[in-house]
Parts: C-alpha cells; structure tokens; sequence
C-alpha cells in the first residue's frame, strides 16, 4: 500500500500531463522518450524504490554491528575506521556520478528503440509490402544493442566496487590477523575468530550500502523526472476558458473568425488575416489545396491549436477564448478524416459509444444509417469485439461518421428536453476520401436529410460533396482568396473553384 498509492498518484500526474498537452507537443515529442517515463521509470518507482530503502536501512544496520563486532575482537582496529571512512568516501565521490550517470544513460537509449518498435508496429504492411523487412531487422538490432550498452558499462563498474571493497576489506583483514597473532596479550581469541568471521560478508555488506545509496538516489530522480516531465509540459487552456455554457448551446450555429492568424512556431503562419462570417444553418465547404490551411482552420474551431491573441472566433456570440475545450469539443459535432478506434479487445459499442451515453437503439440506428448492420452482426453484433483488421479503409471512414450519427440522436434529445428546437454545428473533414461514389452519395444525403437544421462546415476535395453546399471558400496559402455561392463561384472565368469543378469533370 505504501508503494502503490504514491506509484499511482506519479502515473496518474504524469498520464494527465500527456492527455492534456497542447499540440506542438504532441507532434513534436519523442513517442520513445515518453514510453520510457511510463515503463522504465514507474517501474523503478513501483518495483524497487521501496525495496531498495529497505534493503538500505537493514544493510546499514548490519554494516554497523559488523563493525562494532570486527572493533571488540581489536580494539587497536577501531583507530584505523576514520581511515576506511575517509577510503570509502573517496570510492563513492566516484562510483556514484558515474553510476548515476549510466543508469540515465540505460533509461534513454531505451527511447529510440521503443519509438522505432512502434513504428515498426504501425507501417507493419507497409513494410512487408515494399519488402523492407531486412533493413528494419537491421536497424532494430542497432538501437537494441546501442541501448545495452549503458547496461554493460554499469555492470562493469559495479565489478570495479566489489573489487574495490575486497581490497579494502582485505586490507582490514590483514590488521586484524596481524593483531591478533603480534598483539596476542589481552585478546580474546574467541573474539578475533568472530571478528574474521564477520570480515567474510563485511565487504559485501559495503558493497550493497554503496548500491543501495546510489539506487536511492536513482530512483528519486526518476521520481524528479517524472515531476520534472509533468510540470515543464504545456498544457492545453489557459486559467481563463473556463466558461461552460448552456446545454443546447451552440443552438444556432453562426460562425464568426475575425483577423484570425495561427502560427505553429511562432514564425511560419498557417492562416493569416482570415474573416469568415457563417451564418446558423448554413452549408459550407473549405476547399483548397494540400496544406492550404483548411485543416487548421478546422483544428482551430476546435481549438486544438491556439490562435493569435488579437484573433476573434465567435460561435453563437460566444467567444471560443473564454469556452472550457472539452465543453467546445463535446458540443460540436466533428469526424475526422482518420478513423481512430479503441484497441482490438473492445467491443463495437464501445467504439461506437466511448463515453457510454448512448442507448442499444441508438447505436444500431448510427450503424444501420452507414449500411454497416450487416458487417458488424457478421463479426458477432454490437458487444463483439471489433475486429478492424478485416475492416477496409471505406468502412473505418464510414464507421468514424456513425460515431456523430449517435452523437446527433443524443444532442436532440438533451435539446427536446429543454424545449429547444434541434440545431447546432457540424465539422466534416474529407470524410469521404477512401469510399466509392455511391457511397459518397449516401453520405451526401445523410448529411441533408439528418443534418437539416445544423450549420455545416465541410472540408472536401471531391467536387460531388461540395455540390452539397450552397457556399464555396477557397483557401490558398492560409487566405481566403474566394469566398462565393456555389453557382455564381463556378460561373466566375478562371476562378480558383472553377479550374477545380472543370478538373474534376462535375
């Protein structure tokens, strides 16, 4: 008990640090290095901190009686401690930063072997396609022996500290025989055996004390590193987005971004300069090329990424500065272009439902709406694992845009209650980039027909999707550079959206 409460205070510290942290660090971070804090070193706090204090204490307290055993068996023996003292100090002035400093070295050169292991793991089919194996063979067995190698060099000088101590221990052996046999007068020799005797494990003893002091101060920096990790990461939110609004809130839908600039270094700008105004219940679509800024943009509603301090985002009057951010994301409707999904032991309806507010009939009804009934009953029905291996990318697309099926059914039921009608804000991003055209047409009129009453905001490159829309926003190198009704966008010669709708051949 008294290891697992203050074990499970530093994971639970540590684990909300990384859940809560902003997004350049979550793209910037070493994943290894991270990993390393939650499996080497909660390891070290967990499994042997403990130990190793107690190991310390009795060690220390055998340590003592040994000597004090060793110095009644001669009592010229005892003059000569002060000088052992002072030769042990000198020995730990430099085994210890030098322990110290291979064991932090062991806990690192761990990091980019877990990284590249996850790596491995994720482009698994990749790699085995383009027939890579080999080569990542070779190179996991790199980082694998580079991370042994603090290992052996701190075995290594552990061998150096038992040498070390024999020596000294020897040394005291040798005054305590030759005192014995030339100083025989008044000594006991029941005594001097004794005190031979416990000479024997004296050096181990030293040996483990010196261990023991370096593990305690090993482990407490692990404890320091973790505190370190939680306290220097930044942190999404500022003291002030603490506003939570009403529950229907947003019930309108207009959208207002006034000179919105977003930087993710401080140096290169993504968006500058945006002014957008969108009105309740309007349909929209972003459309622009490749790293033009429209995923930011919507990141940015979101508030995944932080804006300018002179920018102005406004969701029904309300500004997103002063919102709670998992308010904001629980009340916008969002699907992601990636179909993210809990790990394979989970079940479809926990997939599905991940906070579990959603009834069985709501579930069904978000996976008979995307024609994936079929599929799932096949794979043993909604508390079946889901087994997404055997899923096409078309259907984890299509499974993610379920998720805000039931997330819709949801929001108008908390708003039936309070007497309000049914609206709110929808965020698509490409979410029909792996299925076919009928199944995009499916989707079109899903989005139509479930989605009447919300303020759409559509990312898209497929010209069928954006016909959806009655209003067309391109932009360009972070600017909104056309910003028209659909038809009268198409109409405009040698417009942006033009030589799209043209391309496309819609």
């Amino acid at each position: 008990m008294m290891v697992r409460i203050p074990g499970a205070y530093l994971h639970q510290h540590t684990l909300d640090a990384v859940v809560h942290a902003n997004l350049k660090f979550l793209t910037t971070a070493d994943v290894g290095a991270v990993l390393s804090l939650f499996s080497q070193d909660m390891t070290i706090i967990d499994g042997q901190l403990f130990v190793n204090r107690i190991n310390f204490s009795v060690t220390m307290a055998a340590t003592v009686g040994s000597a004090v055993i060793i110095a009644i068996s001669s009592g010229y023996l005892a003059i000569s401690y002060p000088i052992f003292i002072a030769l042990l100090y000198l020995v730990q002035k430099v085994y210890l930063p030098t322990s110290n400093r291979l064991r932090i070295l062991d806990l690192e050169a761990k990091g980019p072997l877990y990284t590249n292991f996850l790596d491995i793991i994720n482009g698994l089919a990749t790699i085995c396609a383009f027939g890579w194996s080999s080569n990542h063979i070779t190179r996991n067995k790199e980082l694998l022996e580079d991370s042994q190698r603090p290992s052996y060099l701190l075995a290594m000088v552990h061998q150096w500290l038992t040498l070390v101590m024999n020596i000294i221990v020897a040394i005291l052996a040798v005054v305590l025989v030759s005192l014995g046999t030339h100083l025989h007068r008044g000594h006991n020799s029941g005594l001097v055996g004794a005190g031979l005797v416990t000479i024997i494990t004296f050096g181990a003893l030293l040996t483990s004390i010196v261990n023991s002091y370096t593990g305690l101060e090993i482990y407490l920096r692990a404890i320091s590193r973790l505190k370190m990790f939680a306290e220097s990461t930044e942190q999404e939110g500022q003291p002030e987005e603490n506003y939570t609004p009403k529950l229907e809130w947003p019930r309108r839908g207009k959208v207002e971004l006034k000179d919105v600039s977003v930087s993710y270094d401080g140096v290169f700008f993504v968006l500058t300069g945006v002014d957008i105004t969108i009105e309740a219940g309007e349909k929209v679509a972003l459309c622009g090329r490749t790293g033009s800024g429209k995923s930011s943009l919507m990141a940015l509603l979101l508030w995944v990424i932080d804006p300018e301090p002179y920018s102005t985002i406004l969701i029904d009057d309300t500004s997103l500065h002063q919102i709670n951010q998992t308010t904001l994301r629980e009340r916008l409707l969002a699907v992601s272009q990636d179909a993210i999904f809990l790990p394979d032991s989970s079940s479809f309806r926990a997939n599905l439902d991940p906070f579990d507010i959603a009834s069985t009939e709501d579930c069904m009804a978000g996976i008979e709406l995307i024609r994936l009934g079929k599929l799932m009953e096949g794979q043993g029905g909604l508390d079946a694992a889901v087994k997404t291996s055997e899923l096409s990318q078309g259907q984890k697309q299509m499974f993610n845009f379920a998720r805000v099926l039931i997330r819709r059914r949801i929001r108008k039921r908390i708003m039936a209650a309070s007497g309000q009608n049914e609206g709110g804000i929808l965020l698509l991003d490409e979410v029909t980039g792996s299925i076919d055209t009928e199944t995009e047409r499916s989707i079109k009129d899903i989005i139509e027909r479930e989605f009447k009453a919300y303020t759409v905001i559509m990312i898209t490159h497929r010209m069928e999707m954006a016909t959806g829309c009655r209003r067309i926003i391109i932009i360009d190198s972070g600017r909104v550079v056309e910003d028209r009704d659909l038809v009268r966008l198409a109409a405009v010669e040698g417009s942006r959206f033009q030589r799209l709708w043209l391309a496309r051949g819609v």
